[in-house]
């Protein structure tokens, strides 16, 4: 982009609260009380490039898969135990690669990526790479922090005694440029806790909040991280009654600083790690609903993403509050072009219509000037998907000025509420009900 277009830009991004304040003066659309602004038909996914899926039609959006699981098998075997090693010889296509998160490195020009590879359904890897700026993979030896990429992050050395393997990759960086990575681990003693990697010093801690050391639940995962500050992580623990934790850098101890600590249910399960938008208070990512269903002959439990913004509020003590939760997003279900998991049970597949899973990992790059946005997502917990999307810029810069001119109100349930209505509409002889496993 020339400096004149920046000039512009910056001049227009400077003045949008002046002049969107007379463009917007209707009120925003509800569904029961709860903004339904349809983020399905604002976030669009760019047409800019033309990819294939295999034994899959043509696809004119960028949506590219990621990763090759035959590449990243070769690479498993120092690591599988000898009882299992005739077992992985013989059942190649054992194997799943999900849940990819990554982040855009500005001074190496590439996206560092880490995904979840999973092998008979019981332990678990985490494979770290690179990807040029056209999702294509960067094969070249080299060492980010103590990793050597690509390959296998060394992680499970220390913890192949105690666990099945880290779960559920979320990457992001400090405001100091620090690589810092979370994961859950169901530990020997069956309780699974968070943890954080620290990519410079390739070590792994388990978080733990410091208060209630006594009473960690017997499941601790889907903490949401929040970067405001170089000195600390802020975590979205629960959606309901909007709990937060902070977790020092320094010695990875948590404390609660919102909402109380308890295991309220909540059908949203956490998300991608929050990035803030342009240079406000304002923090935005894609939370995912899950749903279940009261008819027991119906396997049918959908994963979904919702777009979530968050205010930080400084001060003395310093406080946040959820602006906004959309309705599911499904990208107008293009992404459900790719192969069906061959993991899953077939009843449960088609209980689904093909498309129990969809959700999204990493706001990986955005680009707010020309409004741009690559984000990964994973379909059915077997395929890893980059996509690029547009419309999301100008659609979070409208739901932050009607907040701040008072005419947008979130309700706690809305999120959960609208993911009902969605799934109703999609599979109507189901009768969904709120998961009670937060």
């Amino acid at each position: 982009m020339e400096l004149n277009e920046r000039m512009l830009f910056i001049a227009f991004f400077l003045s949008w609260p002046i002049w969107s304040y007379f463009v917007y003066e209707e009120t925003v659309p509800t569904f029961r009380g709860c903004p339904a602004l349809d983020p399905n038909s604002h976030i669009k996914i760019l047409k800019n490039s033309t990819f294939y899926y295999k034994n899959a039609q043509k696809s004119e959006e960028f949506i590219k898969i990621l990763f090759d699981p035959k590449q990243i098998r070769s690479l498993l075997v120092p690591y599988i135990i000898p009882e299992e090693m005739e077992r992985f010889k013989n059942k190649p296509d054992d194997i799943q690669v999900f849940y990819p998160s990554a982040i855009w490195l500005e001074e190496k020009n590439t996206f560092f990526a880490v995904v979840r590879v999973s092998i008979f359904n019981s332990y678990s890897f985490l494979y770290a790479t690179f990807f040029d700026s056209e999702w294509n993979e960067v094969r070249k030896n080299e060492t980010i922090g103590n990793i050597t990429v690509p390959g296998i992050i060394e992680i499970e050395k220390m913890w192949k005694e105690h666990s099945s393997g880290p779960e559920d990759p979320r990457i992001f960086r400090a405001l100091k440029g620090e690589l810092f990575m979370t994961f859950n681990l169901l530990m020997k003693d069956k309780k699974r806790l968070m943890h954080i990697f620290d990519v410079s010093a390739g070590i792994a801690r388990p978080l733990l909040i410091k208060e209630y050391a006594k009473k960690e639940k017997v499941i601790e995962k889907n903490w949401t991280p929040l970067i405001v500050d170089d000195q600390h992580i802020f975590f979205i623990y629960n959606y309901k009654n909007l709990q937060v934790i902070d977790c020092s850098l320094e010695n990875k101890i948590c404390k609660k600083v919102r909402g109380t600590y308890d295991h309220a249910p909540s059908s949203i399960k956490g998300g991608s790690p929050y990035v803030r938008f342009a240079d406000t208070n304002y923090f935005v990512s894609f939370i995912f609903t899950n749903v279940v269903t009261e008819a027991p002959e119906i396997s049918c439990k959908p994963y979904r993403p919702a777009l979530s913004i968050i205010e930080f509020i400084p001060g003395d003590k310093p406080d946040f509050k959820l602006i906004y939760t959309s309705e599911p997003i499904d990208f107008q279900n293009k992404v459900f072009l790719s192969p069906v998991s061959k993991h899953k049970s077939i009843k449960e597949i088609l209980d689904c219509n093909f498309a129990r899973v969809l959700m999204v990992h990493s706001i990986s790059k955005w680009d707010y000037a020309d409004d741009i946005v690559d984000l990964t997502l994973s379909i059915n917990d077997s395929v890893p998907l980059a996509i690029r999307v547009t419309g999301m810029t100008d659609m979070v810069r409208y739901i932050i000025n009607m907040y701040d001119y008072g005419r947008l109100e979130e309700k706690e349930d809305c999120a959960i509420l609208m993911s009902f209505s969605y799934h109703k509409q999609l599979w109507p002889r189901n009768l969904f009900k709120m998961n009670k496993y937060s």
